[in-house]
């Protein structure tokens, strides 16, 4: 028995993977075929964005937008109720939650309508007022500024929560000021992602192959040689990049030139500079998918639709799509039975009661 353990063990050890331990020169190549890959994913993610979003405009914004107007019908319903001296301190704080929350949910859309939302605002602050008499420190307070309790026997904070846009914008229009950042792309605090990049091409730089690699492109791309006119003027191109490229002293660039006109393989580059190299290399993949983020990023409406409805797999992506359209099938299904309830006071009454019970639940 004993023996037969020994055997199974031994048997288990040996079919173990050994780790593979890769050469500077193997992981140079892996990586720049991963940058090639990355470049070639930001195209490819754009397109899919712009699917996405032709999607989602001819598929799921006309039931947004039918769900926008219906909400709207239904604060503008309950709006009429907060001046009721029946209401008890208690009604009216629930009723105040109800369209506070009503309200954070349209200033949130990101579209454009027909419907006069800032007028609705306004019109809530005057009711505001008129029940409550002045709960603004300014005349001019926002009201989606941070807000004080209006009373405690409400027990809870009625507002709080931000505007979208300021008064003198469309509160239509999505948020595209320069502090939006849905992918966190931006970067603070003064810092440069790129200078510890700058400083390993410089020293790179002065390594003798990558001398070496750009005096034998020059040669190869010098439109002094080149007899035919038409191949001049691409050389001509060709060697403007190569001297931006020294110039700057971007070796990848130089580098990729070389795979492209000077064939395939690395040049001369000892152990020591391809460490470098790889260093500059994995640099590079990161500051590539921030471009990426940002080219995603560069409309901020479709860069929140992608962000919230792109998958790997596209029927997962279409599945997303179904998923939102039936929600808000039904959430529009919902309010449009619930605002039969709220034709009289005693219907509303009776909705907030369920309202509170449903919340204890």
């Amino acid at each position: 028995m004993k023996k037969h353990l020994a055997k199974a063990a031994k048997k288990h050890k040996s079919t173990k993977r050994k780790a593979t331990i890769q050469t500077p020169a193997e992981q140079f190549s892996k990586l720049w075929a991963q940058v090639q890959k990355e470049r070639e994913s930001i195209a490819k993610a754009l397109e899919q964005q712009q699917a996405i979003v032709e999607q989602y405009t001819r598929e799921v914004l006309p039931q947004e937008i039918a769900s926008f107007q219906q909400l709207y019908a239904e604060t503008e319903q309950l709006l009429s109720f907060l001046p009721k001296k029946s209401l008890t301190n208690y009604q009216r704080g629930e009723l105040l939650d109800w369209i506070t929350d009503n309200l954070r949910m349209l200033q949130s859309f990101p579209f454009d309508f027909e419907r006069d939302l800032p007028g609705l605002v306004l019109q809530f602050k005057a009711v505001c007022e008129e029940v409550f008499g002045p709960i603004f420190d300014e005349p001019d307070a926002d009201i989606f500024d941070e807000m004080d309790e209006l009373d405690e026997d409400f027990e809870a904070d009625l507002f709080g929560f931000e505007e979208a846009q300021s008064k003198n914008e469309d509160a239509t229009a999505f948020d595209q000021s320069e502090d939006y950042d849905p992918f966190g792309a931006a970067d603070s605090g003064g810092f440069d992602p790129y200078a510890s990049q700058k400083k390993a091409a410089e020293e790179l730089f002065s390594a003798s192959a990558a001398n070496k690699m750009f005096r034998q492109l020059a040669k190869i791309l010098h439109p002094d040689l080149e007899q035919d006119e038409t191949q001049k003027d691409i050389k001509h191109q060709h060697m403007t990049q190569l001297l931006k490229a020294r110039e700057e002293q971007d070796v990848l660039t130089i580098f990729e030139l070389f795979c492209t006109h000077a064939g395939k393989g690395l040049p001369s580059f000892d152990a020591a500079e391809l460490t470098k190299l790889c260093d500059l290399l994995k640099r590079q993949i990161r500051t590539i998918q921030r471009e990426k983020h940002a080219a995603l990023a560069a409309n901020p409406v479709h860069g929140v639709i992608y962000e919230q409805y792109y998958h790997k797999n596209p029927q997962h992506t279409f599945i997303a799509l179904k998923n939102r359209l039936e929600s808000l099938r039904s959430e529009m299904r919902e309010s449009q039975i619930l605002m039969k309830d709220l034709t009289t006071l005693r219907g509303l009454k009776a909705v907030l009661k369920e309202r509170q019970q449903d919340f204890y639940y």
